[in-house]
Formats: C-alpha cells, sequence, structure tokens
C-alpha cells in the first residue's frame, strides 16, 4: 500500500485521503458476532492508511515491527521510483 500512495500523491501532489469506511456489526466471515458494533476507519492523509495497513499486519502476527517498518519504507521508495518512470512515458522520453 506505502508504493501504492507514494505514487498517488507524487501524482496528485498531496497526501490528503478524507476517506473513511464503515464495518457493519456481525459482518465478519470467519466469526459471528464480530464486530459486535459498527467500526468506522477514517484516515486525512494517504501517509496514515499506508501506516495503519502495515501496522494491522503485525497485529495480526504477519510481520515482526521491523519487517513492517522497512517494508513500508521500501514501498514508499518503489511508488516514487514507478512515478518517475511513468513520467517518462508522460513527457515523452521513456526508453
Amino acid at each position: 500500500m506505502a508504493a501504492t500512495f507514494a505514487a498517488v500523491q507524487a501524482f496528485t501532489g498531496t497526501d490528503k485521503l478524507n476517506l473513511s469506511v464503515t464495518v457493519p456489526a456481525d459482518s465478519s466471515k470467519v466469526q459471528d458476532g464480530v464486530p459486535a458494533a459498527p467500526v468506522t476507519l477514517t484516515w486525512k492523509k494517504m501517509g496514515d492508511a499506508a501506516d495503519e495497513a502495515g501496522q494491522s499486519r503485525e497485529f495480526g502476527g504477519i510481520h515482526f515491527h521491523d519487517g513492517d517498518f522497512d517494508g513500508r519504507a521500501l514501498g514508499a521508495e518503489v511508488g516514487q521510483a514507478v512515478f518517475a518512470k511513468a513520467q517518462t512515458y508522460f513527457n515523452g522520453t521513456a526508453s
């Protein structure tokens, strides 16, 4: 997600996201009654959403902290490189 947001941020020139999503009560496909009440997640900036996505992998036991942190940093670099390459196609200098 960090790579995607870095590329979108470079393209749009802003980190603003202003996005929210509500997860309805009892909507889990795995466990009945989860969540017990609706949960609304809100992200004002793309960086916030990317950070929360990375942190969720830590909380889920998928990544250790260093792997999460390093992965988000690498993703941001990849996104910037992708945008730079895309720019060469937009301006006609691609090789």
